[in-house]
């Protein structure tokens, strides 16, 4: 399936929206993928530590593993778009109310 977004963050290829909700953590000199997770829309990185997009809201995720450890809820937005920005995670996404852009601060806030 075609993926959404690549990135080089670290010693890993992160790949996020395959077939719409995957991602995948790539180790590019092995050329294989160490670790993956469904449900996930898009990722983003504050300090290292991979952020994602989810039904529901935002979650933290374990780089090594891509289990969740932390989450922020955000009911009824759908978010399909997040990117890390002057110390805010910036996630797009749609409402009953229209398409909006949301600024989270890393920290839960």
């Amino acid at each position: 399936g075609n993926a959404t977004d690549v990135q080089a963050v670290g010693d890993a290829l992160w790949i996020s929206g395959i077939h719409g909700r995957r991602l995948e953590r790539l180790d590019p000199e092995l050329g294989v993928v160490v670790a993956w997770t469904d449900r996930v829309r898009a990722v983003a990185f504050v300090d290292g530590e991979p952020w994602a997009t989810v039904e529901g809201g935002l979650v933290t995720l374990d780089p090594d593993t891509l289990q969740r450890t932390g989450a922020v809820p955000m009911r009824g937005v759908e978010t399909d778009q997040l990117v890390a920005a002057a110390g805010r995670l910036w996630a797009y996404g749609g409402t009953s109310d229209g398409t909006l852009l949301y600024a989270v601060l890393p920290d839960g806030g």
